[in-house]
Formats: C-alpha cells, sequence, structure tokens
C-alpha cells in the first residue's frame, strides 16, 4: 500500500471494526419500557407517563462511541485528501486549506477555500471528488448515487460532525416506532359519558425518556374510573437536522459509503489513472 493511503486506511479499518460495535449496542441495551397512568386534575381525564427506561443511562456511552466513530470517519476522507495533495507536491503549498468537501448543492460547492484545496490536486483527483458530491447523486452509477442529495451518505456524515463539532455530541435517542393503546373509562353518569364523545386525546411521538408524557385523555368533567393497556415498540435512532435516522441503518451506511468513496481514489496512488 502506498505510505500515504496508509492512514486513511487504518482509521477506515478501525472505524469498520467500531461500527460492529456500535452494531451490537442495541440488542445489549434493553428497550423495555415501565409505564403509569396518572388522574388529571378533578379527575377530568388521565395521562400515560413513562415511568422507567431500564438501561436509558447506557444511551450517554452510545452517544460517545457514535461521536468518535463519527470523526474517525470524517478525518479519514480530510486524511484523503491530504494525501492527493501530497502527490501533487509534497509538502502542499497551503495544508490549512485542504479537507475533503463535502456539499449539498453545486453553488456551495464553489467556494473559494474548496477552490483552493482542489487547487492543490491534480486535475484528475480534483474531479473524482467533484463527482462524488452530494449534489451529483444521479449522475455517477460506479457509486450507487441515486435518490435526493439530503440522503447521501456523505451529507449525514458531515452534518454529524458538525453537530459533534459545533454543537453538542451526536445524539442517539429511542425513537417511537409503534405505539399501542387501549383503554377503558367509566364516568358517573351516562350523560357525562356522552358529553366526552369524541375523546379528547393527545399523543406524543418525542423521543421517550423518562417522565415523558406519551398520551393525555382529557375530560369536561370528572371521570370515575380509566382501565386500559399500553405497549410501546422503541428503537435506537439518530439526531440529524432535528430528524431521526435509524440507528443501525446510519452506522452501518456511513462506513460502507466512506469506503465505497475511498476506493475510487486508490487507482491515483498506483499510478493507474
Amino acid at each position: 500500500m502506498h505510505p500515504f493511503l496508509l492512514p486513511v486506511q487504518l482509521k477506515l479499518d478501525r472505524a469498520t471494526l467500531r461500527a460492529n460495535s456500535l452494531l451490537e449496542i442495541p440488542k445489549t441495551l434493553g428497550l423495555g419500557v415501565v409505564g403509569r397512568t396518572e388522574l388529571l386534575a378533578e379527575r377530568k381525564g388521565f395521562r400515560l407517563i413513562v415511568d422507567d427506561i431500564p438501561h436509558f443511562k447506557s444511551l450517554d456511552d452510545a452517544c460517545l462511541d457514535l461521536s468518535e466513530y463519527v470523526h474517525m470517519l470524517r478525518s479519514a476522507l480530510d486524511n484523503l485528501a491530504f494525501a492527493l495533495a501530497r502527490l501533487k507536491l509534497d509538502p502542499p503549498a497551503m495544508p490549512g486549506a485542504i479537507h475533503f468537501p463535502i456539499q449539498e448543492t453545486e453553488a456551495a460547492f464553489s467556494d473559494k477555500r474548496i477552490t483552493n484545496c482542489l487547487s492543490q490536486m491534480e486535475p484528475q483527483a480534483a474531479e473524482k471528488i467533484t463527482q462524488v458530491q452530494p449534489f451529483q447523486r444521479g449522475k455517477h452509477p460506479e457509486i450507487g448515487a441515486d435518490g435526493k442529495p439530503s440522503d447521501d451518505p456523505l451529507l449525514v456524515l458531515q452534518k454529524l460532525s458538525n453537530i459533534d463539532k459545533h454543537r453538542v455530541p451526536a445524539v442517539a435517542l429511542l425513537g417511537q416506532v409503534k405505539q399501542d393503546h387501549s383503554h377503558t373509562v367509566e364516568f358517573y353518569s351516562e350523560d357525562d359519558a356522552s358529553a366526552n364523545v369524541p375523546p379528547d386525546t393527545t399523543v406524543a411521538v418525542d423521543p421517550l425518556r423518562p417522565g415523558l408524557v406519551v398520551m393525555e385523555y382529557r375530560t369536561n368533567c370528572p371521570i370515575k374510573s380509566a382501565t386500559g393497556q399500553w405497549a410501546v415498540e422503541a428503537r435506537l435512532m439518530v439526531s440529524v437536522d432535528g430528524g431521526w435516522l435509524p440507528f443501525e441503518q446510519t452506522v452501518g451506511q456511513l462506513v460502507w459509503y466512506a469506503n465505497l468513496v475511498a476506493d475510487q481514489f486508490r487507482p491515483f496512488f498506483k499510478g493507474e489513472v
């Protein structure tokens, strides 16, 4: 292996190992959820509350592990860009400008900092970096680049990296996949029951956490009793730009795509371009 490429490969290999360990987390976390029922003031309805989530504190470790994994992949790509620049001039003339650009739009890709970076590489290498950009999706089937730019794994990696560096560590959330509940409410009179049809109910779809009110049933008169069952299916999720992505799918996709992108540049280090 070319010595310039070795640091990149070492990080990608380590990231692959880290991905395997991350994918074990959902199997051992224990996503069981314990809930309780609480009457509202003046008995005018009730709410279902998450009382406990076993191993909830383990999510802190999952967040840190995910942050380290994201940093490893992002830095591997930056190392790749630096290695490409060294092929043209070693050491590069402007090392501080070298990074692996990732942009969703072509307009953003024309930024001066990116131009200064790509100018330090051979034209073929700069063109290849341009080809793998998220805004190019659909144009280069050799890397499976179909779909929308916003779905591009490189863009997801970039967003997670920015969140980790500039805001807070990437957060693993317990996202609700499915919620089932059935309940029977007994009123003190038939008139009271008739006055509360249809029921005034709010169901939360927020990430699960102890103390979360998952459902609230409100009435305009007191209730005598409330009985029923509640079940929720939870899944480990990753927060990206205010949305949720499945944890396992995201972890697996990021390392697969980072390796796929890196493979596009290996010929440059073998004199095959």
